[in-house]
């Protein structure tokens, strides 16, 4: 049978508790943390079992290479679709870091992470990027395929007119501001508290809104219900976890993007 080279998809990283039970989609940490970061490489699927080698480098934004592991033989079982790598991130400084993952002779995927809140990030999200932030956004919110009718898609499949008078008169989202998809967070469906991704950033009951710069910069957890910012969203209908990696996927596709957009220093010459 004839076996497809195996390709990496996309990465993406997470923390989790000594326990284990807290699972936090990350892409910014604080410096100097003593934590663990779980980097989960998202593969195509091999039609066999395969072994091939890991190419596993961390460089930091001006090309230095902080880490880098050569993985061999790893055997990847057919249909596997991901394998995790974790390094700690305790003894690094405040930057950008570029995760570079390639198998075998493949070409390098590359994921970035924060560390610290560096002031060059604040000013690349401030200046110019808040419309590309908005795009993806709005394309990954597209694709979103709810399981339950806890979530209201904008767009072609406009929600009842009195759901999004209610979200936004109780979430407090300003008419001028469009809405990609709304998570209802009450049991009868009234659509007067939850989380709404929009086109200015994130929105919750009670007030909360995050920019997208404060967006990154947040972890977003299920431990019961989902929780961003340190904010409980109770999500019914079984879309807590699908939603918080929607969020997650949103996280890291602006943070890629934003690096790509605005020419950051490649790290090739690392490789």
């Amino acid at each position: 049978m004839y076996n497809k080279p195996l390709q990496v998809l996309h990465i993406q990283t997470f923390t989790t508790d000594y326990d284990y039970k807290r699972r936090e989609r990350r892409v910014a940490f604080r410096q100097g943390e003593n934590r663990e970061v779980s980097a989960t490489i998202y593969i195509q699927p091999p039609e066999i079992n395969t072994t091939s080698n890991i190419n596993f480098i961390i460089a930091d934004n001006e090309g230095n290479t902080v880490k880098q592991d050569l993985l061999e033989n790893i055997t990847f079982e057919k249909n596997q679709r991901s394998i995790t790598l974790d390094f700690n991130i305790s003894g690094y400084s405040k930057g950008i870091y570029h995760i570079k993952v390639s198998i075998g002779n493949g070409a390098f995927s590359t994921a970035v992470i924060i560390i610290g809140q560096p002031e060059s990030f604040k000013a690349i999200l401030s200046e110019n990027n808040a419309a590309l932030c908005a795009k993806i956004a709005q394309s990954l919110c597209s694709y979103y395929e709810p399981c339950s009718d806890t979530i209201y898609q904008f767009g072609e499949n406009q929600p009842p007119v009195k759901k999004e008078q209610n979200i936004r008169k109780h979430i407090g989202i300003p008419h001028n501001i469009p809405i990609y998809i709304f998570a209802d967070a009450t049991i009868t469906h009234s659509a007067k508290k939850g989380i709404a991704i929009c086109q200015d950033g994130i929105h919750i009951h009670n007030g909360v809104f995050l920019n997208w710069y404060q967006f990154i910069m947040t972890d977003i957890h299920i431990l019961g219900p989902l929780n961003i910012g340190n904010k409980d969203v109770y999500i019914y209908g079984a879309e807590d976890i699908t939603f918080a990696d929607l969020l997650g996927y949103i996280q890291r596709e602006i943070i890629n993007s934003i690096n790509l957009q605005n020419n950051v220093r490649s790290v090739d010459r690392t490789t």
